[in-house]
């Protein structure tokens, strides 16, 4: 039963920090950055694995990270090119480093124990049994902690950048002018980008990650205001999906990855509902306004 409580708090966790990064990256119009970032890492796993020849290493995170870094920069660079959208810069930097990393495992004479499907999948049911010991204490799943890091991060920078973030994501040039580092907080999105979906996509896999980094945030920006609300219920719609998606594959006996991205679309299905009805209460209103007003007019 621990065991499914471990799972449980690792989903929730992950979820937070998934859906607080995809708003920022879904007012940077990049919002399926990670999804290129899990292949472009590859070079930076392969490195990784020549220097310590073990898969399970601290060096291979951060050879992934760095990559991954590096692929951030990229595209934004590419992206500033007038004629090239960012999509065409995402496909062009992920393509290349990908394929750079299937050229490097394919060496026989690098010997190299992996394979280009490794940066795809997690299991989410294997965090319970890989423990962090401290002093000699089991203080718990050494996958929950690293979680718990990352969600730790992203909060400290959304909270740091409550004010800066805003005018850094809809207006830089703006930002500028106001004496606001626009770099410092680019890099720093970069940086958590690349960071968090290393640790996520080797917790709990890439279909996790990418429907909690895209499908809440994409749900509150129906309905938010601001950039606070927008994270606020960002992060309820996302705990809500993987407390759902955990119960559902709990009943069904089923993928727990599965279950949690089945559940976020239902969730935005459910908000993309109240959104219309929301729209078409507020022209139905409008309507019954202007048919007043001309009435009145006409008397």
């Amino acid at each position: 039963m621990i065991s499914y409580v471990f799972i449980l708090l690792t989903a929730i966790v992950v979820s937070g920090s998934s859906s607080l990064l995809g708003s920022l990256l879904l007012l940077r119009k990049q919002i399926l950055l990670v999804d290129a970032i899990s292949h472009a890492i590859l070079p930076g796993l392969v490195v990784g694995y020549l220097i310590t020849a073990t898969k399970s290493s601290s060096v291979m995170i951060v050879g992934a990270t760095a990559c991954g870094f590096l692929a951030t920069l990229l595209i934004e660079k590419l992206s500033q090119v007038r004629t090239l959208h960012a999509d065409a810069a995402m496909g062009v930097v992920f393509t290349v480093l990908f394929s750079l990393g299937v050229l490097l495992i394919s060496q026989p004479w690098l010997n190299i124990d992996l394979d280009q499907d490794c940066v795809l999948f997690g299991e989410m049911a294997y965090v319970p049994f890989h423990h962090l010991f401290l002093g000699g204490l089991d203080i718990g799943p050494r996958g929950l902690w690293m979680a718990v890091l990352v969600l730790g991060l992203i909060t400290v920078f959304c909270y740091r950048g409550r004010k800066e973030l805003p005018m850094v994501l809809f207006n830089p040039e703006y930002a500028r002018t106001m004496g606001i580092s626009v770099a410092f907080w680019q890099y720093g999105i970069a940086f958590l980008t690349a960071f968090s979906t290393v640790i996520h996509f080797e917790l709990v896999g890439s279909i996790v990650v990418v429907a909690l980094v895209v499908i809440p945030p994409s749900a509150a920006f129906l309905f938010a205001k601001s950039f606070p609300a927008l994270l606020r219920l960002s992060l309820c719609l996302a705990i809500i999906s993987s407390m759902a998606g955990f119960g559902i594959s709990w009943l069904v006996n089923g993928s727990v990855g599965g279950g949690i991205a089945s559940a976020s679309f239902g969730v935005f299905l459910v908000c993309l509902v109240i959104y219309r009805m929301q729209r078409k209460k507020r022209s139905q209103v409008h309507m019954n306004n202007y048919a007043t007003a001309g009435a009145q007019i006409n008397m």
